[in-house]
């Protein structure tokens, strides 16, 4: 239990400084602005700050970048590309009124978020390996997913919605991250929730699932088998 309050606290005052240092920042004078820059392809996506991002995969069309933002707040905005990876940042701490970003790429293997972004990897995905990584208060939805192995890391606050198909689905979540996923229809599922988190997934081949403090796995798929573990105040249930 002391390990769990630890977790829970930590959790607490890292959003509290986050939203503390965006509400303070330079605010936006409300009067949104649109800029498209040109950018070479990528596959991988760094992001932090606080803003809503679309994504979307486009194999046979150019890159491109488009960010909508408060006028005055145009000029922290940071995005480049080196060596396959798309970096969002601000040069200092903000406070838009408006702050969106849509870009595309070819592929997408890798996309780390840290912040209070919500992100939206819109229409068809496909990626041989995808790992997604989100900390801090972050939100991801993809609803057309088809990946051979998906690797997700998740803590703080964040949540993730996914729906399509997987081969191999690999999640480790702490804190009081969730992860909802019964919509996406996973062969062979590999699972570990810590602190308060839940994870609802969905197993056609074997799962192997472990749950402790006070974390939830909710499992579909009628896995033909399974390898469970729980501790403390944490539970791993069928819901077929």
């Amino acid at each position: 239990m002391r390990i769990l309050a630890c977790i829970l606290m930590s959790v607490v005052i890292m959003t509290s400084c986050k939203m503390s240092a965006f509400k303070n920042g330079v605010k936006g004078n409300g009067q949104s602005v649109s800029s498209e820059i040109k950018i070479d392809d990528y596959n991988s996506i760094e992001i932090g700050g606080k803003f809503d991002l679309v994504y979307e995969q486009k194999a046979d069309q150019a890159p491109y970048l488009r960010i909508e933002i408060d006028e005055n707040l145009r000029e922290y905005v940071s995005a480049t590309v080196a060596d396959g990876k798309l970096t969002i940042r601000t040069t200092q701490e903000i406070n838009p009124k408006h702050y969106k970003i849509y870009t595309n790429s070819t592929a997408l293997s890798d996309l780390s978020v840290s912040g209070l972004n919500n992100i939206e990897l819109k229409d068809s995905i496909n990626s041989e390996n995808l790992h997604i990584l989100v900390s801090e208060m972050g939100d991801i939805k993809a609803e057309n997913l088809y990946c051979q192995n998906l690797n997700i890391n998740m803590s703080g606050l964040a949540n993730i919605t996914l729906a399509g198909e997987a081969a191999n689905t690999k999640i480790d979540v702490s804190g009081k991250a969730n992860v909802k996923a019964y919509d996406l229809k996973s062969k062979n599922v590999d699972c570990a929730v810590l602190g308060m988190g839940n994870i609802y997934i969905y197993a056609s081949e074997i799962l192997s699932a472990q749950a402790s403090g006070m974390g939830d796995i909710n499992y579909k798929g009628s896995p033909k088998e399974t390898n469970l573990s729980k501790s403390g105040m944490a539970d791993i249930a069928s819901k077929d």
